[in-house]
C-alpha cells in the first residue's frame, strides 16, 4: 500500500478542484474592488463586472432607454401582455466613459434586473455620443468589461471576459469607424 498511486478517478477529482480554485482565484483578482475601481485620470472607472459596483452611476438618457427597450434580452424579461415601456431605468445602471480623446460623455450600460443575468454572464451595452444623439456601438455578453488605453480609429479598445467551470474566455473589440467589432486573434 505504501507508495501506491492515486486512482484515476481521484486524480481527476483533484484536477477539477485545482482548476476550479484557479478560476475562482482569477475571477477574484479580475473583479477585486481595487481593480474594479481603477480609474483613468482620477475619476473614470475603466473596469466593470456584473458583480462589480458602478462607482459613479449616471442617469440613463431617454433615447438610450428607448433603445434598450428594443433589446431582445430586455423584451424576453417582459411578462405576457406587458408593454415595452415597463422596461425602465431601474433595470440598468450606466457609467460615463470617454472612448475618444475628446471630452464627450459616452456610456457603458449594465443590467440590474436579475432577469437579464445568466450564470456568471450578462449583457453590456456601449453607447457613443454623437452630434445626433447616442448610438449603440457594442453589445456583448460577459462577466467583466475593461476599457483599454489602446485605441483603434480614435476610440479606446474594449476587452471582455467570461468564465465557465472549465474555461476563461476573452475577447478584444476595436472600433471600425462605426461600431466595435471583435479583433481577430493573432495567428499562432
Amino acid at each position: 500500500m505504501i507508495g501506491r498511486r492515486p486512482s484515476e478517478a481521484r486524480r481527476f477529482k483533484l484536477s477539477l478542484r485545482l482548476l476550479a480554485s484557479g478560476i475562482v482565484l482569477l475571477l477574484n483578482v479580475f473583479h477585486s474592488p481595487a481593480l474594479a475601481t481603477q480609474v483613468n485620470g482620477g475619476s473614470e472607472q475603466r473596469r466593470f463586472g456584473i458583480d462589480v459596483h458602478v462607482k459613479k452611476p449616471t442617469t440613463i438618457p431617454e433615447e438610450v432607454l428607448r433603445n434598450l427597450r428594443t433589446d431582445e434580452r430586455a423584451r424576453a424579461c417582459l411578462q405576457e401582455g406587458q408593454d415595452a415601456n415597463s422596461v425602465d431605468a431601474s433595470w440598468f445602471v450606466a457609467s460615463v466613459i470617454h472612448l475618444g480623446a475628446n471630452n464627450v460623455d459616452d456610456l457603458i450600460v449594465m443590467p440590474q434586473n436579475a432577469c437579464l443575468l445568466g450564470a456568471n454572464i450578462g449583457p453590456f451595452w456601449v453607447y457613443r455620443k454623437t452630434p445626433t444623439g447616442f448610438g449603440l456601438v457594442l453589445v456583448t455578453n460577459a462577466l467583466g468589461l475593461e476599457v483599454l488605453s489602446t485605441r483603434t480609429r480614435g476610440l479606446r479598445d474594449i476587452h471582455a471576459s467570461s468564465a465557465t467551470a472549465t474555461k476563461v474566455s476573452t475577447k478584444t473589440f476595436s472600433f471600425n469607424g462605426s461600431r466595435y467589432q471583435r479583433r481577430s486573434a493573432p495567428p499562432r
